[in-house]
Formats: C-alpha cells, sequence, structure tokens
C-alpha cells in the first residue's frame, strides 16, 4: 500500500509470513496486538525488536501484528491503515496452504509524518489485530 503524505511518500508494503501450529510459537502475551518495533528480528519477523509506542520521524519502524487466533488455508484478513482518524487504506493478505497467524510488513517504515497511525486487522467482521503507535 502507498501512502502520499505533503509531498512525501511513504510505502507500507504488507507482507505474510505464514506461521504453523506445529511451529511450536505461543503469541499469549502478544494475541491481539499490533506491535511496533525499532529493528525486525531475524529469528520472528512477527516479534520486532525494540518495542515501543513513539517514534522520531527519522526512525526506521518495523510494523507486525499477532491474530487472536490462526486465519484458515485459503481464507483473506483485510489490513487497514490509519492517521489521526483518517483512513489511509487497505490491503488484503490471503493465508497460504498452512494458515496465518501473524503478519509482519516486509520493509520498515521510514519517514512517516507526525501523528498517530493505527493498523486493524479483520477477517469478515471480526478484528484479529488492532494498535497504534505515534510518530512526532
Amino acid at each position: 500500500m502507498i501512502a502520499v503524505f505533503g509531498g512525501g511518500l511513504i510505502v507500507f508494503a504488507a507482507g505474510i509470513w505464514a506461521v504453523t501450529s506445529a511451529g511450536g510459537r505461543v503469541f499469549l502475551p502478544e494475541r491481539g496486538q499490533v506491535i511496533a518495533g525499532t529493528s525486525q528480528s531475524a529469528l520472528d519477523p512477527c516479534r520486532p525488536n525494540g518495542v515501543k509506542t513513539t517514534f522520531e520521524s527519522t526512525d526506521e519502524i518495523w510494523i507486525a501484528a499477532i491474530f487472536t487466533k490462526g486465519v484458515p488455508p485459503g481464507d483473506e484478513v483485510v489490513v487497514e491503515y490509519g492517521l489521526d482518524g483518517v483512513s489511509l487504506g487497505t490491503a488484503s493478505l490471503q493465508a497460504g496452504a498452512e494458515g496465518l497467524e501473524c503478519y509482519y510488513e516486509v520493509d520498515a517504515v521510514v519517514g512517516a509524518q507526525p501523528g498517530t497511525y493505527r493498523i486493524t486487522v479483520t477477517l469478515g467482521s471480526a478484528v484479529l489485530a488492532d494498535g497504534s503507535f505515534t510518530v512526532r
């Protein structure tokens, strides 16, 4: 998804990372949350390092969402991006053959304009993950 802010360009490239239930991952504390951090974890891209809720516009922001429940193979989730209460658009992600328990952005967000960003992931009418972070 591409969002234009006052002449600047920010790209939210929605990437899919399928996690199988046999993978031994337990996301209990983070289930249902969108998490933002300062770097991507090489061991688990769905759990950014340096998690925080406030960033500077010069920071790299790595975003991930851990769902409240797994998404069955073939089902589609919708990721909605917002800034200060205004929708920036949506992206659809289809679960692969192993299903989907989280998603992460494949690239860092850099140069974000100040404001509060909210990301919500839904499957039909069910909210699977929701969260926000602020850029100042």
